[in-house]
């Protein structure tokens, strides 16, 4: 692992805040967050709330341009692959459960 999966999750759920609530996104960042560590279904929330197609939501939270730090020594990971023209793969994995 490069870096931390939560801070993945932390940027995007920003990303999503800024989108829907431009001006004032924090506390719903916060909303989603704290719907997040009780283990809700934040994306239901956010469908209902805004009324937005629940692919969009996904579309988001994938393709964001994440604000994230590699650990220490993930840089220098990166590069030995890459010098030695090794292959790198990204692994990412969104469970999303819909409304029956």
């Amino acid at each position: 692992m490069l870096s931390n999966e939560l801070n993945f999750l932390k940027s995007a759920y920003i990303h999503i805040a800024q989108y829907f609530e431009p001006k004032d996104w924090k506390p719903l960042f916060a909303v989603m967050f704290s719907l997040y560590r009780r283990q809700k279904k934040v994306f239901e929330v956010i469908f209902d709330k805004y009324k937005t197609d629940i692919m969009v939501l996904i579309n988001m939270y994938c393709s964001h341009k994440p604000d994230i730090v590699l650990f220490e020594g993930g840089w220098e990971v990166l590069n030995s692959k890459k010098s030695q023209s090794g292959k790198i793969g990204i692994i990412t994995v969104v469970k999303v459960k819909f409304k029956e």
